[in-house]
């Protein structure tokens, strides 16, 4: 089997950096197996880094076994590439989807027969790094049960609040509408203290810096303003938690009957 998509993925050290490590890591053994498939199903060519350095080989994903906790990817039509795949004391695995770059390590790779054909199997990550740095990865929110932002307004009064739709998230901010209930947003306003229930995730406790605001017409021929609000000081923690959210909704909307 061989790759479709020829587009490689960036080389290690263009976007971040080992602090990143930790700051992207997704640990869900579901939602790396969900990642995984998407990579599989893509035919997403995958650079294989041997021992921290700068020699790599090309390969692919083809198949995942979470049953046994293994995986198969293709081996290097470069022999000597496959050698030197083998007798590597690491393998760091990167490749990209949607967008966001995926890194992870391949352990006890091992010579094996797939479907015929020579292949590598690996043991499945116990965590991949999902970076999203340049292009933040962007998603729509539900049009049923939207989810609900409720912005503090202390300048109103004690206790003041406003709840707006969140059209889409991303780890880097949200889009709002800015309807009767909000306030009326203006390119600069702070809001802090924020709070976004996800559903089967948790509650984002957020700032808000406006970054811009726009008109988005309707087929009723009426529109609504949609304002873009930039996260502020996001900790690991909560970017983790937008993370799980766009997984979990992009695994619901995949598998939707």
């Amino acid at each position: 089997m061989k790759p479709h998509i020829a587009t490689l993925p960036d080389p290690l050290s263009d976007d971040h950096d080992a602090g990143d490590d930790e700051r992207y890591a997704v640990n869900d053994p579901a939602e790396i197996a969900f990642m995984l498939k998407k990579v599989r199903d893509n035919g997403q060519l995958i650079i294989a880094y041997l021992d921290d350095g700068d020699d790599f080989a090309l390969t692919a994903l083809l198949a995942l076994m979470p049953d046994t906790g293994e995986m198969v990817i293709e081996r290097s039509p470069d022999a000597s590439a496959n050698r030197r795949l083998l007798a590597a004391r690491k393998v760091v695995l990167v490749t990209s989807h949607d967008q966001v770059k995926l890194k992870f390590t391949a352990e006890d790779l091992a010579a094996i027969e797939y479907k015929g054909s020579p292949a590598l199997r690996a043991a499945l990550p116990r965590s991949v790094i999902r970076i999203q740095r340049r292009d933040y990865y962007r998603i729509s929110t539900p049009i049923t049960k939207p989810l609900i932002c409720t912005l503090p307004l202390p300048q109103r009064g004690p206790g003041s609040q406003a709840e707006t739709i969140v059209l889409d998230i991303s780890i880097g901010g949200i889009a709002l509408m800015d309807n009767q209930g909000a306030p009326s947003f203006q390119i600069g306003d702070v809001f802090e203290n924020c709070r976004i229930g996800l559903p089967q995730v948790g509650t984002l406790s957020v700032s808000l810096i406006v970054r811009n605001c726009f008109d988005t017409p309707l087929r009723n021929g009426r529109s609504f303003r949609r304002c873009g609000c930039q996260f502020l000081q996001i900790a690991p923690s909560t970017e983790s938690l937008v993370q799980r959210y766009i997984l979990t909704l992009e695994r619901s909307r995949k598998f939707r009957p």
